[in-house]
């Protein structure tokens, strides 16, 4: 999939990388750690005000306005995704065959997470924040997570083909 109104998730093939687990079961599981290491990523960033993604954009600004109403509600006038926790708890993974895909599937939250990606084009609090406060922590499909993550993941899928080889 890619950064759409109704849903804003990335697919990452990993097929012929889980390949190297031969194990059926322990391949499945290395993909599941995987998707959870990708939300926990993805939230850990989105808290420190960064994007996760490649060369990403996070403009960590809140207008002056729209940081009073944050402050108010939630008690922290960061921009970190959370006026109220409905989005980014809405971040989910599905793993199945190798592919993995991670993000924002309910529709209702999909809006607002397409407006953080495009810079709020889109999303119900636009007027008040304005359009140029782009925070991408979704790769596009013409994207991929950072560096970081890319290594991470590989590394999670080596330590489950080292297991394979330390079983035979």
């Amino acid at each position: 999939m890619a950064i759409e109104k109704e849903r804003v998730t990335k697919e990452l093939d990993l097929t012929r990388k889980l390949n190297k687990i031969k194990n059926k079961n322990l391949r499945k599981e290395a993909a599941n750690e995987v998707g959870q290491f990708l939300v926990d990523y993805i939230l850990d960033k989105v808290g420190q005000a960064e994007s996760p993604v490649q060369k990403g954009i996070y403009n960590p600004d809140l207008t002056k306005k729209y940081k009073k109403i944050k402050g108010d509600i939630s008690g922290n006038s960061k921009a970190n995704m959370e006026l109220f926790g409905d989005m980014l708890d809405a971040l989910k993974y599905t793993a199945k065959d190798g592919i993995i895909e991670v993000g924002i599937f309910d529709k209702d939250q999909a809006k607002k997470a397409y407006g953080h990606n495009t810079g709020f084009s889109g999303h119900p609090n636009s007027e008040m924040r304005g359009n140029k406060y782009k925070r991408q922590f979704i790769p596009s499909k013409s994207k991929n997570f950072n560096k970081e993550a890319r290594e991470e993941i590989n590394r999670i899928i080596d330590d489950y083909a080292s297991e394979v080889q330390k079983e035979i």
